[in-house]
């Protein structure tokens, strides 16, 4: 894989940058997006091996996106493989969720899946050799909680998004794959059961 080019969203912490640390030791290239600069540019410093490119913003606008597909060609010619793991929580009942709140988790969430996957698929297709697309959701998808609607919708969304990327890159090769961990020790869920 020393040759291959891999984009990570949300790759600043947790399963994020767990993945871009495992991947540092095989790819030639990494693509890491987060909103957190400080953070990320931390994770860049401790990296060894790839070409890195870094990305702070916002995954669920659609501005940034124009400017990370042209600078992936101008740098590396190439994507072999997307990870769409940036995610955010908040935890209330419904009756007690804000509209504020429940948008800015699908923004990020939800949104930042679809505009994560149609640049990625756009760059593998490119490519012409394939290659593969991973969106982490979560169990929250399909086991429902008091307290977690917005995150539960927006991830179940994310796995209905998998289901439609993966029949529509099947016929350029490219893999769509989702997965849809329980709790993980991650800020994000500290912050979902702590508040």
């Amino acid at each position: 894989m020393s040759g291959r080019v891999a984009l990570i969203t949300g790759a600043a912490s947790g399963i994020g940058a767990a993945t871009a640390r495992r991947l540092s030791q095989t790819v030639g290239g990494l693509v890491l997006i987060d909103r957190n600069r400080d953070a990320l540019h931390a994770l860049a410093a401790e990296l060894r091996g790839p070409e890195l490119l870094l990305r702070d913003g916002d995954v669920g606008s659609e501005a940034p996106w124009a400017e990370i597909e042209e600078a992936v060609e101008r740098r590396f010619g190439r994507l072999d493989h997307v990870v769409a793991n940036a995610g955010i929580a908040h935890g209330a009942p419904i009756a007690e969720t804000s509209f504020d709140d429940w948008r800015r988790v699908l923004s990020v969430n939800l949104d930042g899946v679809f505009l994560t996957l149609r640049t990625g698929l756009r760059l593998l297709r490119k490519t012409g050799e394939g290659g593969t697309a991973v969106v982490v959701s979560s169990a929250a998808a399909v086991k429902a909680e008091p307290g977690i609607a917005a995150y539960g919708a927006s991830k179940a969304g994310a796995a209905q998004l998998v289901r439609v990327a993966a029949k529509e890159g099947a016929r350029d090769r490219i893999r769509v794959n989702g997965v849809l961990p329980g709790g993980v020790e991650t800020p994000i869920w500290t912050r979902l059961l702590c508040g």
